[in-house]
């Protein structure tokens, strides 16, 4: 069984692509709805799109509850770290 660790690096490279800004306006400590500039419609469509690429669930009630751009990674982290691949 692998478990996938995801960076935040490799964070910042798929919140930059989906969300077409720099990869270096995406820190840890960026808050998410004045820093990025999307709001919580925008915050649960940017989740729905990474929940299809890792292949996770997240809550949208969760997803709106982040402040910034860190605790986002940090929830999307764990549930990707705890997603256990067979093969």
């Amino acid at each position: 069984m692998n478990k996938k660790k995801l960076t935040f690096e490799e964070f910042q490279i798929v919140v930059s692509n989906l969300l077409g800004i720099e990869k270096s306006e995406i820190k840890k400590e960026s808050i998410i709805y004045q820093d990025i500039g999307i709001d919580s419609l925008g915050l649960v469509n940017l989740g729905t799109k990474i929940q299809k690429i890792y292949k996770i669930s997240i809550s949208p009630a969760s997803m709106i509850e982040v402040l910034t751009i860190g605790e986002f990674y940090n929830a999307i982290k764990t549930l990707v770290e705890e997603k256990t691949e067979i093969g």
